[in-house]
């Protein structure tokens, strides 16, 4: 028994604010629709959690708490610490029922995508190897700025495109 009284059941877990595969994570305890903070919520954690929903947890991600808004009511949990293996966040280390340092500015947000889907890209105005860069966004090939365009983007975008290096 805690402070706050017997616990009656298995946490479930709902995702509001989003859509039905990401939004802000609450979890239902002893009848209360109550959210999470952030505070060291890792993607392992966010795993857990998609895993609660009945998602496949191999895409699940922690998103910033401000994606989905922020929540009402109280926070149940805080400083969430799962190994990866626990089927519910209950069984994961955390500070306690309703013990956090936190206000609802850090809600998790979760989303637990199982796949990504990548944008397509092309190049223009070159050889097949070389050019001026472009995404299909929306059903539209647009141009990419190279402000702060780097090495490391450009060896994404080359992967994007099949090449290896």
């Amino acid at each position: 028994m805690d402070k706050e009284g017997t616990h009656t059941g298995k946490l479930e877990a709902r995702l509001v604010g989003g859509r039905q595969s990401a939004g802000r994570l609450e979890i239902l305890y002893n009848g209360t629709w109550n959210t999470v903070c952030d505070d060291g919520f890792r993607d392992v954690d966010a795993q857990v959690a998609c895993r609660m929903l009945g998602f496949g947890s191999s895409g699940a991600v922690a998103v910033a708490s401000d994606t989905f808004g922020p929540g009402q009511g109280r926070i149940l949990l805080d400083e969430v610490n799962c190994l990866g293996t626990e089927t519910s966040l209950e069984q994961c280390s955390h500070s306690g029922f309703f013990h956090h340092d936190c206000t609802h500015n850090e809600d998790i947000g979760i989303s637990c995508e199982t796949q990504i889907v990548l944008p397509e890209a092309r190049l223009v105005s070159g050889r097949s190897w070389e050019g001026r860069l472009e995404i299909l966004y929306n059903g539209q090939w647009s141009t990419v700025c190279d402000d702060q365009f780097g090495t490391e983007e450009a060896q994404v975008t080359c992967r994007m495109l099949g090449y290896r290096r």
